[in-house]
């Protein structure tokens, strides 16, 4: 009975939840936008100086995306080819920490690193490149698991692996590809914080200073119309080559040797290029090793407040996940509308929470911490949603249905038979949203309280003000807690792989 109570609660509290993060800042939004309607001022469109901001953004965010797919094939085969063992467990942990790692970070380091001559929109698209091979990597080693081995392995009876490779699996792979592209658009064009760190003035940043020296949040979003039909188009497109895509599990390559063995050394030189190279060349700058623990004592109640309101979102976000799984349609909706406000610029997700919640009757909220949490749950809890709808298929296996046969209704089936077989990937998407909380510059930096600095504007601050001691010091303790959290997530999604009821659905 308790344990029942328990869980009606905990999913009475997750409606809640998704209402208060998600449901109400859009309705907020539109009739915030549909007020500035009145004003014949209101700026629905872009100005001119905009207009070249948003071609600047897509031209950057292409060209990003070309090289982060280049960059992504050697590891693409690599991970294809090692479905398991210690090797690929540890490239595994290494390309999550990579990708997780706040990429203005990357930028610091790239920073001191390069000569000064080198142009800013080069670094900004290395950085890119450099930070988010792995989502392509994976998408694409998924595609070449689903059906490119196979026309691979037919095309070396009469053809040489690198003709094999690029005549016969290039057209299986294609679908894989563009899924990939469309994702990295998505994810550069919405970027705020590595431009910024390059000295570049994108829409992205553009719409965060609109939004920050407005009071009316459709000052910033009206602008921004041409950038919500371009992420929803593309996020629609995702979705349907997701689905025609159809990724699933396979075996590990048997016959690619040679390929395989070049294409190890091209992805280790390049995690190595991507994330050592600049780690090291901020630690070289140090004064002093003693900087560190100062930057600690100087910043310890700020840390604590950063890693404890980011570890609640982390958490906040799969209970979410899991208890709108209860219901079908819930989930998929929930899912739908989690990754649109994280594909979403920082200042839209922002605008939106400020439209909700700027009222005196929200005070308890809007002037403490929980804004803040909701700025991080809105902006990265699709994280943990699409991990609690990793699920879903489990529900459909015969483990389910026999505890249905036996008296169970359908949630009590998901929480007593299927949470304790899926909490490694729930506890590894909390993680996961955890450390791209820490990293967070755009989404929170509209709702920031007087209460503590989140850790990613100590971040910044210390840039604009060039002190390079502190600005090493918390960046590095920001790749360390990435790094154990990439380590503790590739175990636990290890162990999760590995239950029993995968091959009972």
């Amino acid at each position: 009975m308790i344990v029942s109570l328990l869980s009606r609660a905990a999913r009475l509290l997750a409606g809640i939840i998704f209402i208060a993060a998600f449901a109400y800042p859009m309705v907020a939004l539109v009739l915030a936008c549909v007020t500035a309607a009145e004003d014949p001022t209101a700026p629905w469109a872009p100005s001119g100086r905009q207009w070249g901001l948003l071609g600047r953004s897509c031209w950057l965010a292409a060209a990003a995306t070309l090289a982060c797919i280049t960059v992504a094939l050697p590891a693409a085969l690599v991970v294809a080819h090692h479905a398991r063992g210690i090797g690929q467990a540890l490239f595994t942990a290494a390309a999550l920490g990579c990708l997780l790692c706040p990429p203005m970070v990357y930028s610091f380091g790239w920073d001191r690193l390069l000569p000064a001559g080198v142009h800013p929109h080069l670094r900004c698209i290395a950085v890119w490149a450099m930070w988010a091979w792995p989502i392509p990597a994976w998408l694409i080693a998924a595609g070449w698991r689903r059906g490119g081995r196979q026309a691979y392995e037919a095309a070396l009876l009469d053809a040489p692996q690198v003709r094999a490779l690029i005549v016969a699996a290039r057209p299986a792979l294609m679908r894989y590809v563009v899924l990939s592209a469309f994702v990295l658009f998505v994810l550069f064009f919405c970027d705020y914080g590595v431009p910024h760190a390059c000295g570049l003035i994108v829409f992205a940043t553009e719409l965060l200073g609109l939004a920050s020296n407005s009071p009316h949040p459709a000052d910033a979003v009206l602008p921004a119309l041409p950038v919500l039909a371009l992420t929803t188009g593309m996020l629609a497109m995702v979705a349907m080559l997701y689905r025609r895509s159809a990724i699933q599990e396979a075996g590990d390559i048997e016959s690619a040797g040679g390929a395989v063995a070049a294409a190890t050394v091209i992805a280790w030189v390049v995690l190595l290029l991507g994330s050592a190279l600049p780690m090291g060349a901020l630690a070289a700058r140090l004064s002093a090793w003693s900087a560190v623990p100062a930057a600690w004592r100087t910043y310890n109640l700020d840390l604590v407040w950063s890693f404890c309101v980011a570890a609640s979102a982390g958490v906040v976000s799969v209970v979410m996940g899991w208890c709108l799984l209860h219901r079908t349609f819930l989930c998929r909706g929930g899912v739908g509308i989690s990754v649109l406000f994280g594909a979403l610029p920082g200042a839209v997700t922002g605008a939106a929470l400020v439209a909700a919640y700027n009222r005196p009757a929200f005070a308890w909220v809007y002037d403490h911490w929980p804004i803040v949490l909701l700025s991080y749950v809105t902006h990265y809890g699709w994280v943990g949603m699409l991990a609690a709808a990793a699920a879903a298929p489990w529900r459909r296996s015969e483990v389910i249905r026999q505890a249905q046969l036996d008296g169970a209704d359908a949630a009590a089936a998901l929480d007593r038979v299927v949470l304790p077989l899926h909490w490694p990937v729930l506890l590894a998407g909390a993680g996961m949203v955890a450390v791209l909380s820490l990293g967070d510059v755009a989404a929170c930096s509209l709702v920031r309280v007087p209460g503590y600095a989140p850790l990613a504007h100590v971040l910044i601050e210390k840039f604009h003000r060039f002190e390079d001691d502190m600005l090493i010091s918390l960046s590095l303790t920001v790749v360390v807690a990435t790094g154990v959290t990439a380590l503790l997530c590739t175990c636990l999604l290890r162990i999760w792989r590995s239950r029993p009821l995968r091959d009972a659905t």
